[in-house]
């Protein structure tokens, strides 16, 4: 992916810490870059330092807090006309201290569903999506009628579903309408979103959808994005090209296919976890990885980078017989 590659990263880790449903933010001052934009605390990593010790120094040294066992989130490369940077976050709960501004910087605890309303430097866009997204994109299953994939998707919910996609599944364009609204109210009254599988005509029938996931077919007939920014715009992706498109469509999320073999796409080459890690480096958005995954493959995806796996199998209720 040349156009996302750079000779030369600074490299800076980035600490979310929560405290609740909450997140501690801190102002930049006005004779800093960026000046005046909230952020997440952190700084360059420096020689010989790993992500979670540079995160243990900076937060002692700007925030006077002890923390511990912080846990990774996601990489952000993001490039600004000056500068390269590439943001390694995590996140973590454990810490000791209230935190406080020791180098005369405003700080914050912020609720996690108000921080859309702050103004953040544009590489935090990715953070701030997988900070809101599982590790479990799940596809609709089977199902035997329209009753019965809404029993079955009350199911998924309560066990713990947040991220879900829909598609067709052969139905008439009014009968997929009518079932994706219901589906919709089911996942907004969990918390959970709803992404549809898809044309953005439809989308804007189903008003409590989260948004789109379009093949990366689809993706290629757009030069723009095709959906407002309130909704998300998730593509699949098969090569490097396909990614660099998704990226300038605006994609908030990515999902690369296969990971593994695949029946689906039995004449594609897997990835393997591998490929994956090296695709996943030059993406500064969430990422699943699909093909072949199954529900025991989550850690090892998040090792790799990406947010997590898209799986059905394992995830849906099965249909009653």
């Amino acid at each position: 992916m040349s156009e996302l590659k750079s000779p030369k990263w600074v490299e800076v880790a980035i600490g979310l810490l929560r405290r609740n449903n909450t997140i501690c933010l801190s102002l930049r001052q006005s004779h800093q870059h960026l000046a005046n934009h909230w952020e997440f605390p952190g700084g360059k990593i420096e020689q010989d330092e790993t992500p979670q010790q540079a995160l243990t120094r900076e937060f002692k040294e700007e925030l006077g807090v002890k923390t511990l066992e912080w846990q990774p989130l996601i990489v952000v490369p993001w490039h600004y006309e000056k500068v390269s940077v590439r943001l390694h976050v995590f996140q973590t709960d454990q810490f000791e201290g209230e935190p406080r501004g020791l180098e005369g910087q405003l700080v914050e605890w912020c609720a996690i569903e108000d921080l859309a309303d702050k103004h953040f430097p544009e590489a935090n866009k990715g953070i701030l999506q997988a900070l809101n997204l599982p590790n479990i994109y799940m596809s609709i299953g089977s199902f035997k009628s329209q009753q019965a994939c809404l029993t079955q998707f009350q199911q998924a919910l309560l066990r713990g579903v947040r991220l879900a996609q829909f598609k067709s599944k052969g139905l008439e364009d009014r009968a997929f309408v009518t079932l994706a609204n219901s589906l919709a109210e089911l996942a907004s009254a969990k918390g959970a979103k709803l992404m549809l599988n898809t044309t953005p005509d439809v989308l804007a029938r189903v008003p409590n959808a989260a948004g789109i996931q379009l093949s990366s077919g689809q993706a290629q007939t757009y030069t723009e994005r095709p959906i407002s920014q309130d909704k998300l715009l998730a593509i699949s992706v098969h090569t490097p090209q396909q990614i660099e498109h998704a990226l300038q469509l605006g994609a908030e999320l990515i999902v690369i296919s296969p990971v593994k073999y695949t029946s689906a796409h039995p004449d594609m080459t897997p990835l393997g976890w591998q490929g994956l890690k090296e695709w996943i480096a030059d993406i500064p958005v969430p990422v699943y990885g699909l093909g072949g995954m199954q529900l025991n493959d989550v850690d090892e995806a998040v090792k790799c980078g990406a947010q997590g796996i898209m799986v059905t199998k394992g995830v849906w209720p099965e249909a009653e017989k």
